[in-house]
């Protein structure tokens, strides 16, 4: 009996500890922020656009119309924890940060400040998700959050789903997040490709998402085009499915060519690194699995036209990739990953060649071996669809 009272004592002791929560915060007191753009003033003060969800979603006004669902908060000081501070004073609620799509950086940010630094409140605050995506913009980053959306209740979610399809479904861009941006700077080779957003003159709902920012030691360098990171992301095995264009191979009797595509399922990249002559040689063993896209001045209707055109497209996609390596040795930016391979693979060499890292990475050699798995024509005849 004695044994049952003081076990029925303890669990009261118990329940009195756990109920409720000593640091709760109640709705009315948060303000759930959606989307944030950081920009610089021409005073070098940040100005931080702040997309905040209101806590009614749509609402009918007379008319038919509706109201949006959301506000924009403009703050602006001398660092950037002041001006997130500075938002209580306009909303009267304290930024939650747990529900947040995007993270945009202006190009004047991320060309002049480091932007590990920039985003270093977002790291420590533990509200802040380290799935939020993070986005490069051409001009001021403010205007981007303004824009009304084509489909999503926000802007920031919009960009947020650009990016993520952009990615998987064409390569024409990077998907980086808060997380494997800081897994790049930290790395030993802190370059990165961030995705850039560009609006068109004059547009008031369009913000494509195609090309990313290179990113050197922390700061922007330059750009490249959709076409470019399709190329990038075979090299660093990130590319999934898409769309591969190549010149098409002229017939006997027809001398015309154009430009036909190839539906990309799936690509494969096998890389192997040796030493030769105080330089790295790479192997890279390129597998590309897809079907005719479009067949519009290449008949394929026997054997010999199929090895022809495999022949063309593996020397179409060998070209592309080797154009996108020249193009970052030249500007001494290694997007490839290689001296990070290198510390993994070799790190006793590696601690030799980290100096002078960027003279290595040009003079770095590349062999390109592409296959090509072509599993139809998606049609049943091996011809434009317009021949006879």
């Amino acid at each position: 009996m004695k044994k049952q009272l003081l076990l029925i004592i303890l669990a009261g002791l118990a329940a009195t500890l756990l109920s409720g929560c000593w640091n709760r915060a109640e709705l009315p007191e948060k303000g759930f922020v959606m989307g944030v753009a950081i920009d610089k003033t021409k005073g070098n003060k940040y100005k931080l656009t702040t997309q905040i969800y209101k806590p009614a979603q749509k609402t009918s006004t007379q008319g038919g119309g509706s109201t949006l669902s959301y506000v924009i908060i403009e703050t602006e000081d001398e660092t950037l924890f002041e001006a997130v501070r500075d938002i209580t004073i306009q909303v009267g609620r304290r930024a939650q940060w747990a529900h947040m799509r995007v993270i945009l950086l202006g190009e004047d940010v991320a060309r002049k400040e480091d932007i590990g630094s920039v985003l270093e409140y977002f790291y420590r605050d533990h509200e802040a998700r380290l799935t939020t995506k993070v986005q490069v913009t051409r001009g001021k980053a403010g205007g981007y959050l303004k824009v009304k959306p084509k489909i999503e209740q926000t802007v920031s979610q919009q960009l947020n789903r650009i990016q993520q399809a952009v990615a998987r479904n064409a390569g024409k861009t990077a998907d980086i997040n808060l997380l494997s941006l800081a897994h790049y700077l930290r790395s030993e080779v802190p370059n990165v490709a961030i995705p850039l957003a560009s609006r068109a003159k004059g547009s008031s709902s369009s913000i494509p998402i195609a090309g990313a920012a290179m990113i050197k030691e922390g700061k922007m360098v330059g750009s490249l085009n959709g076409k470019q990171m399709e190329s990038l992301t075979i090299l660093t095995n990130q590319y999934r499915k898409g769309v591969l264009q190549f010149l098409s191979v002229p017939s006997e009797n027809e001398q015309r060519r154009g430009f036909e595509n190839i539906e990309v399922e799936k690509v494969r990249t096998n890389w192997k690194l040796a030493v030769k002559g105080g330089a790295i040689h790479a192997v890279l063993k390129v597998k590309v699995t897809g079907n005719i896209g479009t067949l519009k001045y290449t008949k394929l209707e026997t054997r010999e036209d199929e090895l022809k055109l495999r022949r063309e497209v593996q020397q179409s996609v060998k070209d592309q990739l080797h154009e996108i390596i020249s193009l970052l040795q030249k500007k001494g930016i290694d997007l490839l990953g290689l001296g990070n391979r290198i510390y993994r693979e070799k790190p006793q060499l590696w601690k030799k060649w980290k100096p002078d890292w960027e003279r290595r990475f040009a003079e770095s050699t590349f062999d390109i071996q592409v296959s090509v798995d072509l599993k139809s024509t998606l049609t049943t005849v091996g011809k434009s669809f317009q021949t006879k």
